[in-house]
């Protein structure tokens, strides 16, 4: 399972541009085994991805936070 398959999306810019077949967040979603994609940072943001913006996601508490750290394949700890 990915995070996708459990997707909702956070704005009508994300399901217009990025996720047309996810449907809207709701209320709660955080809790109920959903991951949310936001897309952020467009239009008078050019300084962020030319204007494009970037797509920020959000785990919850549950299965997608779950998914995520189940799917690391390597970190390293940078000192201050």
């Amino acid at each position: 399972m990915s995070l996708q398959d459990i997707g909702v999306v956070g704005n009508s810019a994300t399901k217009r541009e990025v996720f047309p077949s996810m449907e809207r967040a709701q209320k709660g979603w955080a809790t109920r085994n959903q991951v949310l994609f936001k897309l952020e940072g467009r239009n008078n943001s050019m300084n962020i991805n030319n204007g494009k913006g970037v797509v920020n996601t959000g785990l919850g508490k549950t299965e997608g936070l779950d998914i995520f750290n189940e799917n690391i394949i390597k970190f390293e700890k940078i000192e201050k």
